[in-house]
């Protein structure tokens, strides 16, 4: 018995290296909803100069994210959390 793949985009958010969340999304779209929410979440451990670049990524350049995992290109969000690097 043959099964069909599909296909699914991994969402991750990793601190200091570690895996601290995954979750699977079903199309470009719901990945970058999960980016979002997750950014969102973190937003408060964000310095002032880390907060500000990443309102503007909420507001602007989620487009770039939507092309590159349509294109089945990975894309990443890295702020410094504190005394951190969290990418998402």
């Amino acid at each position: 018995m043959r099964r069909h793949l599909k296909t699914a985009w991994r969402c991750e958010v990793t601190v200091d290296g570690l895996l601290a969340r995954a979750e699977h999304a079903a199309t470009p779209t719901q990945a970058l909803i999960r980016l979002r929410v997750s950014v969102r979440t973190l937003l408060s451990g964000f310095g002032a100069e880390n907060r500000d670049r990443t309102f503007r990524w909420l507001d602007h350049c989620q487009w770039e994210a939507v092309i590159r995992l349509r294109a089945g290109e990975p894309y990443a969000y890295t702020a410094p959390a504190r005394h951190r690097r969290v990418p998402a």
